[in-house]
C-alpha cells in the first residue's frame, strides 16, 4: 500500500505533494476537511471563487461524493453547472477550462484518496 502511495505523490509537482501531504497528516482523510480547508484547496489550485461559491461544499466528504459523481457523469455535471453558473453570476459563462481544472483538481483527490483508507504516515519531502 504504501508503495502505491509513494508512486501516486511521486507523480505530484512538489507543491502538489507537499499541499496533499500536509493535508492529509492534519486530517488524515480529506472527508474530515473543513471549510476553510476546502477553501484552501480551491485557492491551492487556482479555481476560481465564483466555482468554489457556486458550489458551497461544507465539509471534504461531500466533495468527495460530488466529485465521484462528476466523473460518471462530466458533461451531465458540465451543463448543469454553466446554467446554474449563468443564472447566479449574472449572464457570465462558466469557461469550460475552468470547470476541467475543477475536475482534474478533484479527480486527484479521489485518487489519492482511494489509496488511504486507513491512516498512512507520509514521510515529509526533504
Amino acid at each position: 500500500m504504501n508503495s502505491l502511495l509513494d508512486t501516486i505523490l511521486a507523480t505530484l509537482s512538489n507543491t502538489d505533494r507537499s499541499y496533499l501531504q500536509k493535508t492529509l497528516t492534519n486530517h488524515r482523510r480529506w472527508s474530515l476537511a473543513s471549510t476553510e480547508d476546502i477553501k484552501a484547496w480551491f485557492s491551492h489550485y487556482h479555481i476560481s471563487n465564483e466555482l468554489r461559491d457556486l458550489y458551497n461544499f461544507q465539509t471534504g466528504e461531500e466533495m468527495l461524493q460530488y466529485g465521484e459523481e462528476l466523473l460518471e457523469n462530466y458533461e451531465q455535471h458540465m451543463q448543469i453547472y454553466s446554467r446554474a453558473f449563468v443564472k447566479k453570476y449574472d449572464g457570465d459563462e462558466l469557461l469550460p477550462h475552468e470547470f476541467q481544472r475543477f475536475t482534474q483538481a478533484i479527480k486527484q483527490l479521489l485518487e489519492l484518496q482511494s489509496h488511504i483508507k486507513e491512516y498512512i504516515p507520509i514521510r515529509p519531502i526533504e
